[in-house]
C-alpha cells in the first residue's frame, strides 16, 4: 500500500437511490478528506428499519451527536446543505457543476508540496478521536447479536410488509 494520498467525495442524489445507497454514500463521504455535494444530495441511514446497526461510526463524522442520534434512530435523512451548515461538506453545488467543484478543490490541493500534503493526512488521522474500523467494528457486534437472536429477521420482513417510510415496526408484546 502507497502513501496516503488525501480523498475527495463528489456526492449527489440518484432516482435510484436506496437505503444501502445512504449508507454506503454516508460512509464514503463521512471518510474522505473533502466533500463536495450537490444540492439534491442527501445522507442518511436505514439500517434501524432494517434490523441492523453499523454505520453511526461514520455519520458521527458528519453530523452532531444528537443529531446522528436522531436520524439513526428514525432513518431519517439529512441535505447536503444542513451538513455544509455543520462544516462537513465543503461546498454545495447544482448538479451540473459538481465535477468541476470537486475538481477545483483537488487542484487546490495538489498545487501544494505532495510530501506536505501525505504528512499533513498522516497526522490528520493520527488526531482523530475515534478508531474508525474499531467502532465500526464493535456496532456490527450488535448487529450480529440481533440476527443470531431473530430480531433482524423480524424486523427485515415487517419493513419488506409495510414498505419505506411507513414508520411501522412490528414489536413483541411488552416492548
Amino acid at each position: 500500500m502507497g502513501p496516503p494520498r488525501s480523498t475527495i467525495a463528489r456526492c449527489r442524489s440518484s432516482p435510484l437511490c436506496t437505503a444501502s445507497a445512504w449508507a454506503a454514500t454516508s460512509a464514503w463521504s463521512a471518510n474522505a478528506d473533502v466533500v463536495v455535494a450537490s444540492d439534491d444530495a442527501t445522507f442518511g441511514l436505514a439500517e434501524v428499519d432494517r434490523g441492523a446497526l453499523g454505520a453511526a461510526t461514520h455519520l458521527a463524522r458528519l453530523v452532531p451527536q444528537h443529531r446522528m442520534r436522531a436520524m439513526m434512530y428514525t432513518s431519517d435523512t439529512a441535505t447536503a446543505a444542513e451538513l455544509h451548515r455543520y462544516g462537513s461538506v465543503l461546498e454545495v453545488v447544482p448538479r451540473a457543476q459538481l465535477r468541476d467543484a470537486a475538481l477545483a478543490v483537488a487542484r487546490r490541493i495538489a498545487a501544494k508540496d505532495p510530501a506536505v500534503i501525505r504528512a499533513a493526512k498522516q497526522s490528520l488521522n493520527g488526531i482523530d478521536q475515534v478508531d474508525v474500523k474499531r467502532s465500526y467494528r464493535y456496532e456490527q457486534g450488535y448487529t450480529f447479536e440481533l440476527n443470531l437472536s431473530g430480531v433482524a429477521a423480524r424486523v427485515r420482513d415487517e419493513f419488506r410488509r409495510s414498505g419505506p417510510g411507513s414508520g411501522t415496526t412490528a414489536r413483541p408484546e411488552g416492548a
